[in-house]
């Protein structure tokens, strides 16, 4: 399979329900979560608004531009125009973007949960890791499958990769707002 071919694939995976099925689970289940972060945020103002202020959104901004960095690098590989080497330059860009992320993230991580481990707003620490966590999550396994197709760009599914991807962004540019900026 060429190059040429997994970018027409798009074409055929947008179509593919399975896949329209996991990107609308995703959606759904972050929905939940920041749902739910938003709904304790009512019941509790004042213990979220203390947790929300101690976290480094500085960090969570940048990280925002740097994920959506990633983002432009996936759609520009799977552009049929683009020649073998370019697509993998720019998978490798996205990918190591995404690692980026991930390293901002963990830094972030070891600030906040020094401060959290102090004591108060467990309900806003418990949701905030948990919702922040499982986008990293993704973000760790989608960024190492971007490095993979990076390594070996021929393979089917990169268009798949970087929907995924795409729906792991808008998913941060809901968290980063409700629980960073609110």
């Amino acid at each position: 399979m060429s190059f040429h071919d997994t970018a027409e694939d798009l074409h055929q995976e947008e179509g593919n329900i399975l896949m329209w099925l996991l990107v609308w689970a995703e959606l759904a289940v972050f929905g939940a979560l920041l749902f739910g972060f938003m709904l304790q945020g009512l019941r509790n103002p004042a213990g979220f608004a203390a947790g929300k202020a101690l976290l480094a959104s500085r960090i969570a901004g940048f990280n925002t531009v740097v994920l959506l960095l990633s983002g432009w690098q996936a759609a520009q590989a799977v552009l049929p125009e683009r020649s073998r080497f370019f697509r993998r330059i720019h998978f490798l860009a996205a990918g190591l973007l995404g690692l980026v992320f991930i390293l901002l993230k963990l830094f972030e991580y070891a600030g906040e949960w020094q401060v959290a481990a102090r004591g108060g707003s467990e309900v806003f620490w418990q949701l905030y890791t948990l919702t922040t966590g499982f986008h990293l999550a993704h973000v760790v396994f989608l960024s190492g499958l971007l490095l993979w197709f990076a390594w070996r760009p021929g393979r089917s599914g990169a268009a798949l990769a970087v929907i995924l991807w795409h729906v792991t962004d808008l998913v941060w540019l809901a968290i980063f707002p409700i629980i960073y900026l609110s």
